[in-house]
């Protein structure tokens, strides 16, 4: 479980943006011996929500390294 390593979803400064709706979700992985884990959690994660059908009209765009 990614338990507290997940901040978020909170809205971006600019909420909205040619009729899309913003929202920012960080998760926090630390080069570790679980980061494999972890990351395979998140990849899974990412697909599972991407083949719902209630997901079709979100975009999702992935920052490896956001600061």
């Amino acid at each position: 479980s990614l338990g507290r390593r997940v901040l978020g979803p909170e809205y971006n400064s600019i909420p909205r943006m040619n009729n899309y709706y913003i929202k920012n979700i960080m998760i926090k992985i630390e080069r570790s011996n679980d980061f494999f884990r972890l990351k395979s959690i998140v990849v899974s994660s990412y697909n599972e929500f991407l083949r719902r059908k209630e997901s079709r009209g979100v975009r999702v765009a992935v920052d490896v390294d956001p600061m």
